[in-house]
């Protein structure tokens, strides 16, 4: 009986040693994340996390500028028992970047933690410029819905409303945007996605029928973007901007995927997949939902240009086209300059809206050969 009791007494010592060496090497494996710099280039790196897959590390943590709503792209690597995120784009100065963790990575403590960062400024700021303005067209349908505004450097969120006219000769076109409290920008903070006021579009709608269309047909419009308005780095524009344009008839009526015309590339080249379409579509939106797959359902990786005035998208594939069929995938919210999606025009009644549930994408067959 002795030796039985001082067996027991020595198992749970050693189960309490143990236990303490396990809560000390859970301890030790606090999550750590720092931002690092090495030849001038960024990445952020995280210690502490479970090994597993990169693939499955975004529904872990992801990287955000300030409060976006959107992760920035970049990928994940493994790196000396951490992982590093490298953004696809430099890191900017003036900015703040957010590594915001997730539920699902099973640790309480880490639920929803967020940890920041900026790049400190080195030297003076130099001034940005707006690269682009779409739709790039100098003719443009009455009951446009928005423009895209495109930077050249990250800009400062919040201000973005006053420095933005409409202009009908000298004249400002009161209430012609419609003025979001939280600004739409792009995960970079480089593109700036400006509405045309929904109720001076819309027709049977009060503010449409107090003041009229926003845009009239017929009528010349200048899109004027004032230089005071501050990059992220404190840096005002080099100069302002103006965009200059016609107003033709409004356009009602829904993209028709049917009459697009596609040429296929030959296999074993790099030529691109190109798609010409009757009428201008939504230069971000064609950016991003158009998906090639191969003939055994994998998705082809590529570069997309757009171009004619958005009337024109191509798609230059990374390796050489394989032969046999593929598949286009176009998502049916695609829109047309004027908000009408492939699913439905943009007037169309909410109960409508709410009762009609179609697809979310379409499938256009192709063949390389």
């Amino acid at each position: 009986m002795v030796v039985s009791r001082f067996s027991q007494l020595f198992a749970l010592q050693l189960c309490v040693s143990l236990f303490c060496v396990l809560f000390a090497s859970l301890r030790a494996a606090e999550v750590d994340v720092q931002l690092v710099e090495i030849s001038g280039k960024h990445y952020f790196r995280v210690q502490g996390l479970p090994k597993i897959n990169t693939d499955q590390l975004s529904k872990f943590f992801a990287v955000y500028v300030g409060d976006a709503t959107e992760p920035m792209l970049g990928t994940y690597q493994w790196r000396g028992g951490g992982v590093a995120f490298v953004p696809r784009f430099p890191l900017s100065t003036g900015l703040d970047y957010q590594v915001r963790f997730s539920a699902s990575l099973k640790r309480p403590e880490l639920d929803g933690k967020r940890f920041t960062f900026s790049v400190a400024r080195s030297g003076k700021a130099v001034a940005a410029e707006v690269s682009a303005v779409y739709p790039s067209a100098d003719l443009l349908p009455e009951n446009l819905l928005k423009f895209y505004i495109y930077f050249s450097k990250p800009m400062k969120r919040g201000e973005a409303y006053r420095h933005i006219q409409l202009l009908h000769g000298e004249r400002v076109v009161e209430d012609a945007f419609l003025e979001l409290g939280e600004e739409l920008w792009d995960g970079q903070q480089k593109r700036f996605t400006l509405f045309v006021h929904p109720g001076r579009i819309k027709r049977g709608v009060k503010p449409n029928e107090d003041k009229g269309p926003a845009l009239e047909r017929g009528r010349e419009y200048t899109l004027k973007i004032g230089s005071d308005w501050s990059g992220a780095d404190g840096a005002t524009l080099e100069k302002p901007f103006v965009k200059r344009f016609r107003v033709a008839d409004p356009d009602h009526e829904q993209p028709q995927p049917h009459q697009w015309k596609i040429v296929s590339p030959a296999k074993g080249s790099k030529e691109p997949l190109q798609l010409t379409f009757i009428e201008p579509l939504d230069y971000a939106m064609l950016s991003r939902v158009l998906v090639i797959y191969d003939g055994l359902g994998k998705e082809v990786e590529g570069r997309v240009a757009i171009s004619n005035y958005e009337t024109k998208w191509s798609f230059t594939p990374e390796k050489p086209w394989s032969a046999g069929f593929h598949s286009l995938d176009v998502a049916v919210n695609l829109e047309d300059r004027c908000g009408n999606s492939i699913a439905r025009p943009f007037e169309v009644k909410m109960q409508e809206r709410n009762a009609a549930k179609p697809s979310t994408t379409i499938a256009i067959q192709f063949r390389v050969k």
